[in-house]
């Protein structure tokens, strides 16, 4: 499983994005949040998480690299896989950021790990 972090304004943008993704669409997606508090309305999602398989991580990857790509504003995602957390932002080429993320999660190496 794979969690996402994003400013708030982005959130549902990002959440569009990747259920677009025709590479991910065996993937399931959810969010999490806190309840509301007293007065709101809804459940505010504080996070999209997305469980897919370990041949589709690098399809969450690099569909993460080419959003952030396309960002005017500086916008900055924490992304949450077994434990270890990385934060990456907008500002860098889709493949850069593509990289860094397979690469700061260890995603490559877990790829090699699950295939025979």
């Amino acid at each position: 499983m794979v969690t996402l972090q994003v400013e708030e304004q982005s959130h549902q943008d990002l959440s569009d994005w990747l259920r677009k993704e025709p590479l991910l669409s065996s993937a399931r997606f959810g969010t999490t949040g806190a309840p509301p508090r007293p007065g709101e309305m809804g459940w505010p999602a504080d996070a999209l998480q997305i469980v897919a398989n370990a041949d589709l991580l690098t399809a969450v990857a690099t569909t993460l690299g080419v959003w952030l790509g396309t960002r005017v504003r500086r916008t900055k995602i924490k992304i949450t896989h077994k434990g270890r957390t990385i934060e990456v932002e907008s500002g860098k080429n889709a493949e850069a950021i593509t990289r860094e993320i397979l690469d700061r999660l260890d995603l490559l190496d877990e790829l090699d790990e699950d295939r025979p």
